[in-house]
C-alpha cells in the first residue's frame, strides 16, 4: 500500500506494471486516472470517497490530481519490484504487442 499526495494539476504515474494489479481509491479531493490498453484510452474520475477503481496488469496508467491536496491511497498485490515496471511507452507497446502506426 502506499499513498500519492498531490496538488492540483499534477501528474503521476505513466508507466505500466507487467504483473501487479492495483486498488486506487482517493480519499480527498479528486484525480483522474487514465488506462490506456495501447488501443483505447479511458478515463476514470476518482472524486469520492467510496469510488474505487481496480487496475489490472498490463495497462498504462496516468494518474492526473484535479484538486489542491488530492490523496490516492493505492492497494498492491505485489511488493515493489523495479522490474515490474514499464515506464517507456514505447516498450509498453510492444509488451502488449500493439502494431505501431
Amino acid at each position: 500500500m502506499f499513498t500519492i499526495v498531490a496538488p492540483a494539476g499534477a501528474k503521476r504515474g505513466q508507466h505500466a506494471h507487467r504483473l501487479c494489479s492495483q486498488f486506487m481509491l482517493c480519499v480527498s479531493g479528486a484525480v483522474d486516472v487514465v488506462c490506456d490498453d495501447g488501443t483505447d484510452r479511458k478515463t476514470f474520475s476518482l472524486d469520492q470517497p467510496e469510488l474505487a477503481l481496480f487496475v489490472p496488469p498490463g495497462l498504462w496508467l496516468e494518474i492526473d490530481a484535479r484538486q489542491k491536496d488530492s490523496v490516492l491511497i493505492v492497494l498492491c498485490d505485489r511488493l515493489y519490484e523495479v522490474h515490474d515496471y514499464i515506464r517507456d511507452y514505447a516498450e509498453f507497446l510492444s509488451f502488449r504487442k500493439v502494431p505501431r502506426a
